[in-house]
């Protein structure tokens, strides 16, 4: 589904901000701690769409750490 592939996609963004591979479990997990699913597959859309909302947030937050980082803002 494009959901998946929209997980995918996040999950290697992640993974350079990172610097490491980002398996297909962390997004599982994700949608476990959310719905008590254990499956990506199992889920319903609105359920992707919850962890494609996660795993932006967390790409927003340390882009805007290394942000903060680069123009020496936080210290």
């Amino acid at each position: 589904t494009p959901l998946i592939g929209k997980i995918g996609a996040l999950l290697t963004t992640l993974g350079q901000i990172e610097g490491r591979h980002m398996p297909w479990d962390y997004a599982a997990g994700i949608l476990k701690r959310q719905c008590g699913i254990w499956r990506l597959q199992w889920a319903t859309a609105p359920q992707l769409r919850g962890v494609v909302a996660a795993l932006s947030r967390r790409i927003r937050k340390l882009e805007a750490e290394q942000a903060a980082a680069l123009t020496g803002e936080g210290q």
